[in-house]
Formats: structure tokens, sequence, C-alpha cells
């Protein structure tokens, strides 16, 4: 599967940015971005595919890699928030 380029918005006078992100059990898209990222895991525990190395991330992990390295993230399904189906 080919990454796809996320396009990570910052100011123009900054030189980083600082997002927060919540998944809850949805899993990211295999993506990569020009910037490096630091990323602090703060609830949760699930698969992380980072390049070619998939290893498990839990709580309190911290996770800093370069530019251009496809990235994505899925949680485990005990925290995964409940889905409401529409009937058809």
């Amino acid at each position: 599967m080919k990454p796809v380029r996320e396009i990570t918005r910052t100011q123009a006078d900054s030189s980083f940015a600082v997002f927060r992100a919540h998944f809850f059990g949805a899993q990211t898209w295999w993506h990569y971005h020009p910037e490096f990222e630091i990323l602090l895991v703060l609830r949760g525990s699930g698969m992380q595919f980072i390049g070619d190395t998939t290893t498990r991330f839990e709580e309190g992990d911290l996770v800093f890699f370069g530019p251009a390295l496809p990235h994505a993230w899925q949680e485990d399904a005990r925290f995964q928030a409940p889905r409401k189906h529409a009937l058809a």
C-alpha cells in the first residue's frame, strides 16, 4: 500500500506545531510528512507501524521519527469507542 502525504499546518513564523490527537479505535491511515514527529502516548495501547517495523505501543511510550517515514497506529479493541450503526 502506498502511503498518503499528510499536510501538516504550521504558522509561517513557527518552527514546530503541537497537536493533540484522539484515536478512539480508528486506525490512522498509512501516511508520511516531511516533518519530524514526536508522539507521546497518554492513553491506550495497540500496534504501531513505522517504516518496515511493526511493534506494540502502550501508555507512556515516546516515539520520535524522521521525515518522510510512513507510519500508522491501531488501538486495541478495549480502547475503542462504541460506534452507533444506522439501519437502512
